[in-house]
């Protein structure tokens, strides 16, 4: 069975496909690591630094991750997306 298909304009007129799947991230849950300079680090930055040129439309990131820095340099690595959920979900 197909699902239902639509489009949604942004507000620079970019028409966006519906439904899509969209990756996310997150440090919930996600174990800590030493980097090179020996500061710890969650692992969601490394797996989203891994994958992120392989993903060119979509993503889902955590608030609380941008907000603390669990994924550094957030507007850099994003500026390149077509549509970016920003998850606020119990966000303090």
């Amino acid at each position: 069975m197909l699902a239902r298909r639509s489009t949604i304009l942004q507000t620079s007129g970019i028409p966006i496909d519906l439904p899509r799947l969209v990756p996310s991230f997150s440090s919930k849950g996600s174990p800590l690591y030493v980097d090179e300079n020996n500061k710890k680090r969650y692992e969601v930055e490394w797996a989203y630094n891994e994958m992120t040129p392989f993903i060119k439309k979509s993503i889902l990131v955590s608030a609380y991750d941008i907000k603390h820095g669990h994924i550094r340099k957030a507007k850099e690595k994003f500026k390149d997306k077509e549509l970016i959920f920003i998850e606020v979900t119990n966000y303090r």
